[in-house]
């Protein structure tokens, strides 16, 4: 059956340990290494290229090639393993997933079908990681309905990357939720795993308590469960305060998924994006114009979320990358990329725009998510430090001192092995990834999370300074009394008896004297040490 639309769903989530002992890429990645339900995928060898277990036939191998060639030799250590300890990649049971898997989407009666052609793990060593989910439309619902036409692909992707409920609505007013009624990803016989929200919303508002259902960092379930399938590993998104062991996992960015989307139907294209008289069909007509904003910026079809029509326009202008976009008389077709998708839509789809998309396009967005979801971590990690500084009449202990070095060096670390300013050396390539990490504002992340750690550090040093200057000054005076103390030693040292009597007198003087020194030190040394503790 042909394929009508491409839809990736990725998210990535931060993994961290539930007790206080910090777990590491290896500890995470131990857990699908141990599970024989996932596959890992690393590139052992980067100059033999069939070592790589991700390959099952002759098409695979000339597909890697390809994605292989287009990156930097730097860059595709952070893409395919060769063990550098940067990335990690598993494949949850390729044999039995690849076109046979199918991910349902149900939503106000009607229920889209997409087959699941592969679930993957990309473990970074910076905590996080990316869930992929790749799909295929062949045109057929559940119901054996057609959802190959423009609504079904916007509806697909909308429903399809939501996983949590942005609000809760009343019991009486359930199909105003913003998601799907139901999730469910299956591979018949083997495992069906589903969310399903809408009676979730029925169980908060006749179930009790209503804290006592909902999570504010919530995982979807079916990619919970997809994740701990056949292991004894356990995976949560509620913090618990009991140790457990368990992995904490928490989407890293918001409660949607990343979608990337290629379409290709000529009839739609040219209702979009025809030239005619110096105008494309959306800048000249309102609908097509609403339309094409619903596809890039992921709205339900009919639903186009900017109403204002220059607004709208200067949107789609900044989003669309249209190297491609012809004059109707040659192949059209345009790259869109937002903070939250990137979509292909072509009036054709030849085998080469498939491979290009599906290959080397995703692995750049998997690229730009990394560093997002990473710097956003680190951001929230360093905001916790802060509370060390921040709060008054605290100072930053030994411990948080030693946290902040740690996260220092990581923040390092991920620049050089993670944080490219280009992926390869193609024009276009270039051109969009670029655009990718502008629309993403990873360099601005990156200068302001600079600019925090550098403040903490200073903060770090600052109270590091105090502490030796307390301890110095601490020492002195103590150097002050053994010096008055040895010289009220000599002074008491005196030879020849005719002395003995006016000694005795001059030395009880002096002893009440030096008795009166040290006091009056002391007391001085107590007074500066309260009057110059550390203040907030």
């Amino acid at each position: 059956m042909r394929v009508y639309s491409y839809h990736t769903f990725i998210l990535p989530f931060v993994w961290e340990g539930t007790d206080e002992h910090r777990r590491t890429m290896e500890d995470f990645a131990g857990c699908f290494r141990d599970n024989p339900n996932w596959v890992c995928t690393d590139m052992p060898d980067e100059y033999y290229i069939r070592r790589s277990p991700a390959l099952v036939n002759n098409a695979d191998v000339t597909l890697l090639y390809k994605e292989y060639q287009y990156f930097h030799p730097f860059v595709r250590k952070a893409i395919y393993g060769f063990g550098e300890n940067i990335v990690t990649n598993f494949s949850f049971m390729p044999d039995k997933i690849r076109n046979k898997g199918h991910y349902y989407i149900t939503k106000n009666g009607r229920t889209y079908d997409l087959t699941v052609n592969g679930i993957k793990l990309k473990i970074f060593n910076t905590g996080v990681a990316l869930f992929i989910m790749e799909c295929e439309n062949r045109g057929r619902d559940a119901d054996g309905n057609p959802q190959n036409d423009f609504a079904s692909v916007k509806n697909i992707n909308n429903y399809g990357r939501r996983i949590s409920l942005p609000f809760i609505p009343d019991a009486d007013q359930p199909d105003i939720s913003l998601c799907a009624d139901r999730l469910c990803v299956e591979t018949e016989g083997i495992f069906r795993f589903e969310d399903d929200y809408r009676a979730f919303i029925e169980r908060v508002h006749t179930g009790g308590e209503l804290y006592e259902k909902i999570s504010l960092t919530h995982m979807c379930g079916f990619i919970k469960d997809i994740l701990g399938f056949g292991s004894l590993q356990h995976f949560t998104s509620k913090r618990r305060n009991e140790e457990h062991g368990d992995f904490y996992i928490y989407p890293a960015l918001d409660d949607r998924m990343f979608v990337c989307c290629l379409m290709a139907d000529k009839a739609v294209t040219r209702e979009t994006l025809l030239l005619r008289d110096g105008e494309y069909a959306y800048q000249r007509d309102e609908a097509a114009s609403k339309s094409l904003y619903e596809f890039i910026f992921v709205d339900p079809d009919g639903k186009c979320s900017c109403p204002t029509r220059f607004t709208r326009l200067d949107l789609l202008k900044s989003h669309i990358y249209d190297r491609w976009l012809g004059d109707g008389d040659q192949y059209i077709s345009i790259v869109t990329m937002t903070a939250q998708n990137m979509m292909l839509l072509a009036d054709s789809a030849p085998d080469f725009l498939i491979d290009n998309f599906l290959t080397q396009y995703i692995q750049m967005s998997c690229l730009t998510l990394a560093q997002r979801a990473t710097l956003i971590h680190f951001q929230r990690e360093a905001s916790n430090l802060s509370e060390k500084v921040e709060k008054t009449g605290r100072s930053m202990n030994r411990i948080t001192i030693l946290k902040l070095m740690n996260l220092q060096e990581r923040f390092v670390a991920y620049r050089s092995q993670l944080h490219f300013t280009e992926v390869t050396p193609q024009e276009q390539g270039i051109e969009m990834y670029d655009m990718m990490r502008g629309l993403m504002f990873i360099e601005r992340e990156t200068e302001s999370l600079d600019k925090h750690l550098e403040s903490l550090n200073e903060a770090a040093e600052t109270n590091l300074d105090f502490g030796f200057n307390r301890i110095a000054l601490i020492f002195t005076w103590i150097s002050c009394i053994l010096a008055v103390m040895q010289n009220a030693m000599c002074f008491f040292t005196v030879d020849g008896d005719a002395a003995k009597g006016f000694s005795y007198v001059r030395g009880s003087v002096s002893l009440t004297v030096i008795s009166l020194t040290i006091t009056s030190l002391l007391v001085a040394l107590l007074v500066i040490l309260y009057r110059y503790r550390r203040r907030k």
